[in-house]
């Protein structure tokens, strides 16, 4: 208790839009309860259409003890990528990160449990989320086992997809902008 505290009021802002979370926030003495569009926001954004690709791909995803847990697998989810899979030890946010040296998702340290389990379910790819989930790591299968991708390498690929995905009927100048601590692309 602190008693210089007692009358500030605590408002829920949250992406979490379940009912559940709602409840529980003003069982816990919150006064208001506000939701971010986060997820369909993302949704919104969604450029892979393809019913398939989504079920086929295999997923395995670690949120390295932070907070991607729940919007992560919401957001994959409702998008339609229903073979995902969590590394369970790697789950539960816990400021310690007991599991790894640092929880940089771009270090493999980070996502080795990940590329474990990936190993043992077959999995596509390996997606690893930083503690506040602003950055990601990934791993993708390969010939020979599952090669970590630099920041850079997601960046040009993520570039590579968005142009073409473009609808050149609705974006009339499209442009790549980087800053002075961004690849060169190529």
């Amino acid at each position: 208790e602190m008693p210089d505290l007692k009358e500030i009021p605590i408002i829920c802002l949250t992406a979490d839009n379940e009912k559940e979370s709602e409840v529980k926030c003003f069982e816990l003495g919150a006064v208001d309860f506000i939701t971010k569009p986060f997820i369909d926001e993302i949704m919104s954004q969604s450029r892979v259409a393809d019913a398939k690709v989504k079920s086929e791909l295999k997923v395995v995803y670690t949120p390295i003890h932070g907070s991607g847990y729940i919007p992560v697998l919401k957001a994959l989810k409702k998008d339609g990528f229903v073979s995902t899979f969590v590394v369970e030890e790697q789950a539960e946010p816990n400021g310690d990160f007991p599991t790894v040296s640092v929880p940089n998702p771009e270090k493999e340290d980070a996502l080795s449990m990940g590329i474990e389990k990936a190993k043992e379910l077959d999995a596509d790819i390996v997606l690893g989320t930083d503690p506040d989930a602003d950055r990601v790591g990934v791993a993708v299968k390969t010939n020979t086992g599952y090669k970590l991708l630099t920041g850079n390498q997601i960046g040009v690929l993520l570039v590579k997809f968005l142009i073409e995905k473009l609808n050149r009927k609705t974006t009339s100048k499209p442009a790549i902008v980087k800053s002075i601590v961004t690849s060169e692309l190529g």
